[in-house]
């Protein structure tokens, strides 16, 4: 209860209007590009499982959700038994298999995004969620995104981070029994959006690119109950130095035991999501880094061994070379050109600003 607690109240969206962070579209809208996105990924085609073993276990399938939100388990509905059908939310697990493009990414489920900056001090905990994994950026772009890692021996926050292990978060999914609970499912959802596109608004405002990403969907999240499903985009809205965070209405529709026309839509929606707006995602997201400068010395500290974020890396990481244990404070501390000392001190400052913006308390 203590993950929620804080959501039930919906006098939570004024803590996060506060923070310039909405549960409602902007008075401009998404851009063009987002629109002709989400046009893409309602409405394009994508194949079905199929056959008579399917057709009976989403019968039972249905059955067994309904029966199961009933009895208050709030789990999401996804697929994280083998035997169970694609319905709702096919898992990067499963699907992953079939397609090498979905090894680049993780899931996790009911984990604390310690290693993120939180909002007003409280760490999301999506029910699922979905992100990058470290390996999937190349040793130079680890040494490149340092600056925006934060340090967990000291528990200095990521911009970049969710968890130890998950980059650039993108979908989150939230659960709950019914009204008013599922409005408290879109809270959730909200605050993790906003700490994950925060994220990614500083990676591009480094890299001098923040225009690109004005008014796009950078990324989703599924709150649902046993009758209602409901797909929101996310996006950040930038004024010069100013960035406020909204959401888009996708897709709202029923899920019931009862109701079998909607029954494949979430599948084909987070089908497309992955098969069209991730790859393209990952893309923008490595033009960014790439604009990003190295900091001194980096090729040797990344040499043999990029930036660990696991458990058993952050207990190790005394033994490895102080740039990659703590870059910032190593950054700041050496004798930088005009160039990397004006880049990497604006970084250092925005990574502070955000701290400030999101209500984050640094350990004394």
């Amino acid at each position: 209860m203590q993950r929620t607690a804080p959501y039930v109240d919906a006098r939570y969206e004024w803590i996060l209007a506060a923070k310039d962070v909405f549960m409602r579209p902007c008075m401009k809208g998404i851009s063009d590009q987002s629109i002709r996105l989400i046009h893409h990924l309602r409405h394009n085609p994508y194949v079905k499982p199929c056959g008579q073993r399917y057709a009976e276990l989403i019968f039972k399938e249905a059955s067994l959700f309904d029966e199961s939100i009933q009895m208050g388990k709030n789990k999401p509905v996804v697929d994280q038994d083998p035997d169970r059908p694609w319905i709702l939310l096919p898992t990067v697990k499963r699907l992953a298999a079939d397609d090498k493009r979905l090894w680049a990414l993780i899931e996790s489920y009911n984990e604390p995004w310690t290693s993120c900056i939180p909002l007003a001090g409280l760490f999301p905990q999506p029910a699922y969620a979905v992100g990058f994994k470290q390996d999937v950026f190349t040793s130079e772009e680890l040494a490149r995104l340092s600056a925006l890692f934060g340090d967990p021996v000291t528990g200095q926050p990521s911009i970049v981070l969710a968890s130890h292990n998950m980059f650039f978060s993108f979908l989150t999914c939230e659960v709950r029994t019914t009204d008013p609970w599922l409005n408290m499912a879109d809270r959730q959802n909200v605050h993790s959006a906003a700490i994950s596109i925060g994220g990614i608004v500083e990676l591009f405002r480094a890299a001098g690119r923040a225009h690109e990403i004005d008014r796009e969907i950078l990324a989703f999240s599924v709150s649902h109950d046993q009758t209602v499903m409901r797909i929101y985009g996310h996006y950040p809205v930038i004024t010069d130095e100013k960035t406020a965070y909204h959401r888009y209405p996708i897709y709202a529709f029923t899920i019931s035991p009862q109701c079998t026309k909607n029954r494949w839509s979430a599948y084909q929606f987070t089908m497309n999501m992955y098969d069209t707006w991730m790859p393209h995602h990952l893309a923008k997201l490595r033009r960014a880094i790439n604009q990003l400068p190295l900091p001194p010395n980096a090729d040797a500290a990344y040499a043999d061994a990029s930036y660990a974020t696991t458990p058993q890396a952050v207990v190790s990481h005394a033994a490895l070379p102080r740039a990659v244990v703590s870059p910032v404070r190593q950054l700041v501390s050496q004798d930088l050109t005009t160039r990397f000392d004006f880049c990497f001190s604006g970084l250092t400052g925005r990574l502070q600003e955000f701290q400030g913006f999101l209500g984050f308390q640094g350990l004394q």
